[in-house]
């Protein structure tokens, strides 16, 4: 066979391969338009719903956001008591254990694939820095992240569900033995391994020790160093950057009585140290915080930071008030 034989035939197998390189991308691009994506987080399906209707206000949050007692009077989730102060339709955004990792790659498509004003309601769980929270290798949420960040461009996102039935995405890089030798700090303070907090409160809670869940989820001392605060410093300079997009921060309530009936007045100024933290990271940018840590009584609490109805309604009409305050831009405000 002659050479030209040979280039020719090789060409021409190059020619049919990108052609049917081609008809899948058509038809992958197609596809995605006329289907819904199953793929997907369902928190994303509902924020694509919010966006198409013209939402301005998204609440990003975790499983506080869809919470109520058994016993409440008042069944509305924290999202429709806030519409109800505002005026204005509120699209949450939430899935159990969030944290700014997710919160970070959420905004992120909110500023990309909106075109209006909106309102991004960011709540700030002070547990979300502890080692429970963001240490545990089931809390990373490496698949949600990776989908939310690809699916905020437009160009790429038909492609998104090849890459997740190959599992084209990062692999969590924590495993349960290194999450269980973690160090517990009070403060500067070690206080022991994971491991001893997570069997005294989960695995034999007859052993736990006074002032073990306060200590565990809120006893750390925050650096500017933690991942969290550091996706919590790229959220606030992305609104920064982006003025139609206003960044509502707040920090949520916690059992902060019995914190301090347990603990005293060491716990009372370890959180106080850990919010100025994270305020002077706001404030360094022109942004407020709403300080919501100790407003609720412990009797307003149900499981951890979930609340009853009356916190709920605290929490709603506290919130909305600071909204109204602080974007003037929104629809029914001042």
């Amino acid at each position: 066979m002659s050479h030209s034989s040979i280039f020719n035939s090789k060409t021409k197998w190059l020619g049919k391969l990108l052609l049917m390189l081609t008809l899948l991308i058509i038809g992958q691009y197609f596809t995605f338009l006329i289907i819904d994506n199953p793929a997907y987080p369902w928190e994303l399906n509902e924020l694509r719903k919010g966006i198409s209707k013209g939402t301005e206000v998204f609440y990003l949050g975790d499983s506080v956001l869809s919470f109520n007692e058994p016993e409440d009077t008042d069944k509305r989730y924290l999202p429709q008591m806030l519409e109800q102060e505002l005026g204005v339709p509120v699209q949450p955004v939430n899935h159990a254990s969030n944290h700014m990792l997710v919160y970070q790659e959420v905004f992120r498509y909110l500023q990309l694939r909106t075109s209006g004003p909106i309102t991004v309601v960011l709540p700030i769980n002070l547990r979300i820095f502890s080692p429970e929270i963001s240490e545990r290798p089931s809390y990373q949420f490496e698949r949600q992240r990776f989908i939310f960040h690809y699916a905020a461009n437009p160009w790429i996102e038909p492609f998104l569900l090849p890459a997740l039935v190959f599992k084209a995405f990062p692999k969590n890089p924590k495993s349960l033995a290194g999450f269980r030798k973690t160090e517990v700090y009070y403060g500067k303070q070690s206080v022991g391994k994971v491991a001893d907090f997570e069997h005294r409160l989960y695995e034999a809670p007859s052993l736990a020790q006074e002032g073990d869940q306060w200590i565990y989820y809120y006893g750390y001392g925050l650096t500017r160093n933690h991942p969290q605060f550091q996706s919590f410093e790229k959220i606030i300079d992305m609104s920064v950057n982006e003025p139609r997009v206003n960044l509502v921060t707040y920090i949520t309530p916690i059992d902060y009585q019995g914190g301090v009936r347990t603990l005293g007045e060491r716990f009372s100024r370890q959180i106080q140290k850990n919010i100025s933290l994270l305020e002077s990271s706001l404030n360094a940018k022109g942004l407020p915080l709403l300080n919501l840590v100790s407003d609720v009584t412990s009797e307003d609490f149900g499981q951890s930071e979930h609340l009853r109805d009356r916190g709920r309604r605290w929490v709603a009409s506290q919130l909305a008030s600071f909204i109204q305050k602080e974007v003037r831009s929104l629809t029914g405000g001042p």
